[in-house]
């Protein structure tokens, strides 16, 4: 089954039952506390990491924060919590 049809076929069974689609399509959540901090659950690590930018794979790409005096506060298996001041989030999508 390809990709998009899997994709398509989670998303559906997702609505039907009610049930989050970040959990079943594995999908990264991202909150953002103001411009001081964000929390990344279903990372699946860090590929880049400096004081103004860094960059974490997520399962369709990676996600790049920027900002001044980023540091990551927390980091588990697949949560992460970064510090600092938050400039910018941007997604960088993978093609399918």
């Amino acid at each position: 089954m390809g990709t998009w049809k899997k994709g398509r076929l989670l998303k559906g069974l997702a609505s039907s039952f009610e049930l989050p689609e970040d959990v079943i399509l594995d999908l990264a959540r991202i909150t953002i506390v103001g411009d001081r901090e964000i929390f990344i659950e279903n990372h699946q690590g860090i590929l880049a990491y400096g004081p103004d930018r860094i960059r974490i794979r997520v399962k369709r790409g990676e996600i790049i924060i920027t900002g001044e005096r980023l540091k990551i506060d927390s980091l588990l298996a697949t949560e992460l919590v970064a510090i600092g001041r938050i400039e910018g989030v941007q997604f960088d999508r993978q093609r399918e």
